[in-house]
């Protein structure tokens, strides 16, 4: 045994060299991978670049115009902005020249940004395939019509992203040959053309947001633009009088709803013909307005009244009967408030309740009264008899004042 010890420690400084040995054998055989890869890769983006009549810029890339559209391509580039170490053996296509835009673009998840906010814009291929990242959700509507989407949306399929104002590809793909270089060059230029061409269409963001409301394909990319203008307090008058024409309900809701007594007749309709949502969402428009016309307020509080059963549509409910609750709707939301999932949508129907109540005459049906039978207790007055004032009797001991 003793001899085994000594043999393993007489041979473990070899075992311990070759292996070192080993590993640099190996790191050599990897760097040289590395630098052929690099060294085909170069090779590959000079060819495209000569055909395409670029210049060289720097050591390892290229630039020239596509389209009239200022594009460059390297095979050596920092890996990130403030780092001066290049990723060797990638390959970077990106548009020269940035755009001030507050969006960016991608087929995945989009990277962490400081008060950006994730947008859907109401187009089902568009926002499948896109993932928009903004800090301003007015200029990325205002500035996305039809074509523009559409052109991010080829961008974005071809495998490009959009960020910093710029359009770019970045990819360790050895197999991509000249053509595919050429084609995504080609890719990227059209791209930044095409966001550079909805830039300059859009003078300003009202406008933009106007005419995308108007005019857009798609209804929901129309009803999303309507409803950032009523919430911005930038809609006017001509806008929403002509939305309340759209062929889509939910566009003519958003306009009716905003314009307020002017668009009770169409709110009115939507409550008599559309779906039960759509009736509901009318009806409860028509009990915000503070100048409901009389005719008008029965027919919404029956509407209204119906929905209370229905968890989905009980919010939208109460909201409406809050300003325009009669004492017909008292029972119905007491059943509301017994019946609320939680404290907290039981604590909004009782604040409905007690609005409506506060508002009604004390001796009408609804309303709190002193009844007889109670000895002066107060009861809710369930006919028009109800609501006399009545003396407790006389108890023993105890003399009447």
């Amino acid at each position: 045994m003793s001899g085994l010890n000594e043999l393993l420690y007489e041979a473990w400084p070899v075992v311990l060299g070759l292996g070192w040995g080993t590993f640099l054998l190996l790191l050599s055989m990897w760097k040289n991978l590395q630098q052929d890869r690099t060294v085909e890769l170069h090779r590959r983006v000079a060819s495209v670049s000569e055909r395409l009549y670029f210049r060289p810029r720097g050591a390892t890339g290229f630039s020239g115009r596509i389209e009239g559209v200022p594009v460059e391509i390297s095979t050596e580039h920092p890996r990130q902005p403030d780092e001066e170490v290049p990723n060797v053996g990638v390959i970077r296509i990106e548009a020269s020249e940035p755009l001030a835009l507050p969006v960016r673009f991608c087929a995945e998840g989009p990277s962490t940004w400081l008060g950006a906010q994730d947008l859907q814009f109401g187009e089902q291929r568009f926002d499948d395939v896109v993932h928009v990242r903004t800090q301003d959700d007015a200029v990325a509507r205002a500035l996305l019509d039809g074509p523009a989407r559409d052109a991010v949306v080829a961008a974005v399929e071809a495998g490009l992203r959009f960020e910093d104002g710029v359009w770019f590809v970045e990819t360790v793909a050895v197999s991509w040959d000249e053509d595919k270089l050429t084609q995504m060059l080609r890719a990227v230029a059209r791209a930044q053309g095409a966001l550079a061409q909805a830039a300059q269409r859009v003078r300003d963001v009202p406008s933009g947001l106007r005419i995308v409301a108007r005019t857009d394909r798609h209804a929901g990319v129309r009803a999303r633009a309507l409803d950032l203008l009523v919430q911005r307090g930038i809609a006017d008058r001509d806008t929403l009088l002509d939305r309340c024409r759209d062929v889509d309900v939910n566009v003519r809701l958003i306009a009716a709803r905003a314009l307020g007594p002017e668009g009770a007749d169409t709110l009115a309709e939507q409550m008599r013909s559309g779906s039960r949502t759509i009736r509901v969402r009318a009806a409860s428009a028509l009990g915000e307005s503070a100048q409901l016309r009389a005719e008008l307020v029965q027919e919404v509080e029956d509407c209204l009244m119906a929905a209370l059963p229905d968890p989905e549509l009980v919010h939208l409910a109460l909201l409406g009967l809050t300003r325009h609750g009669t004492g017909r709707s008292v029972e119905a939301l007491k059943r509301a408030v017994a019946e609320a999932p939680n404290g907290e949508a039981r604590a909004f129907a009782r604040k409905v309740l007690e609005a409506v109540r506060a508002r009604l005459d004390p001796t009408a049906s609804g309303g709190l009264s002193i009844v007889e039978h109670d000895h002066g207790g107060l009861s809710e007055a369930t006919d028009l008899e109800a609501g006399q004032l009545a003396l407790a009797r006389a108890r023993t001991g105890v003399t009447e004042r």
